[in-house]
């Protein structure tokens, strides 16, 4: 069902495509952005990890506040969020090289934590 909604949600705002990516307005991108916030605010982040792959799906370009709003919901909850979290740094990881060494870092840091450190120096090294 969340799959759905997600992508009638997407499929109703017009972006300002270049190559691969879809770019929203800046008014429109809030609105994906605020969506997928409050969906990683409910008890249950499922809906919030399927709308945030229907829209990187989709070649949606999800800004700051949406990742945010997912990332901080893991930490909070003391918890790594298995593929979902790895797939949402793996994205963090691709905005350019400065963005990149910082998310690897960071998801080093959060496997780490999870007790995967052998899975953390692995990402370190690579």
């Amino acid at each position: 069902f969340i799959e759905a909604l997600s992508s009638a949600f997407l499929k109703h705002i017009s972006p300002m495509s270049t190559s691969h990516r879809q770019y929203p307005s800046p008014a429109l991108a809030r609105h994906i952005e605020m969506m997928l916030w409050a969906l990683s605010r409910s008890e249950d982040m499922g809906p919030a990890w399927v709308f945030f792959e229907v829209a990187k799906t989709g070649g949606w370009e999800i800004g700051r506040l949406g990742l945010a709003g997912l990332l901080s919901e893991c930490e909070r909850r003391h918890a790594w969020c298995g593929d979902n979290e790895e797939n949402l740094w793996m994205s963090l990881a691709t905005r350019g090289t400065q963005v990149a060494a910082a998310a690897a870092r960071a998801a080093a840091v959060r496997l780490a934590e999870a007790g995967a450190a052998t899975a953390a120096v692995a990402l370190l090294q690579a």
